[in-house]
């Protein structure tokens, strides 16, 4: 679990560091850039708010987020399927706005041989050249729109197509999915082999600030207001 509440050289820098891991399934980076620390900066207003709850008795209390309990995976993972790549798979979670899509090219950037996979660039995509002449794309593109979830089974054949692609990968670095349980036991029946996941944990009030901000510069689809709430 990464704070990202951050600024990006911060968490970028602790991000390639965590890439040592990679070296438990035989597998090294021969290309990287060198890594070169971050100054120390600013606290994010995530570790202003909890040194002021615990310094200032009348200072309002830090946010505490109660999250639901964990759901029960009920397909297991049993390593990776039949007639695909066997290199390593990294899921690079969190909320929308935490930041990921920027990480990951920080970490393709560095890390040459390393493939970033984006669900969300993916659907997208395939909505924008599919979706006026295929009525199940342009339903697909109505509930994107609002902030919903794609199909399950869409999403993993999608994945499924680029992981393919790229049979010389050095590792995938996958963005977005799985969202939910479904889609969790969907990656174990059809992909399988996950080898660890990096969560960016951000408050939502940055998190929403971030998309408005990005929905203002790029015409994607999901970044209006209702659809990110709903996101969220």
């Amino acid at each position: 679990v990464i704070n990202g509440d951050r600024d990006k050289q911060e968490i970028s820098f602790e991000v390639s560091n965590l890439f040592k891991f990679l070296k438990k399934n035989n597998f090294e980076i021969k290309t990287a850039k060198a890594m070169v620390a971050p100054k120390p900066r600013k606290r994010s207003p995530k570790q202003e708010r909890k040194r002021s709850a615990k310094g200032d008795k009348k200072a309002e209390p830090a946010v505490v987020s109660i999250a639901n309990k964990p759901p029960t995976i009920d397909v297991e993972d049993k390593g990776r399927q039949p007639g695909l790549p066997a290199c390593p798979i990294i899921l690079l979670v969190g909320g929308p706005g935490s930041g990921k899509g920027t990480q990951c090219k920080r970490i393709v950037d560095r890390y040459k041989e390393v493939v970033h996979l984006s669900m969300g660039d993916i659907i997208r995509n395939q909505i924008s050249t599919s979706g006026t002449a295929d009525m199940k794309w342009g339903m697909i593109g109505q509930l994107v729109q609002k902030g919903e979830m794609a199909p399950q089974e869409v999403t993993a054949d999608l994945l499924i197509e680029q992981i393919k692609k790229h049979k010389d990968a050095a590792a995938f670095i996958v963005e977005g999915y799985p969202r939910d349980k479904l889609q969790m036991e969907e990656f174990n029946k059809q992909i399988g082999g996950l080898n660890f996941a990096l969560l960016l944990d951000c408050d939502e009030y940055y998190m929403q600030k971030r998309l408005l901000d990005r929905g203002k510069a790029t015409d994607r689809v999901d970044d209006n207001l209702n659809a990110i709430q709903s996101r969220l």
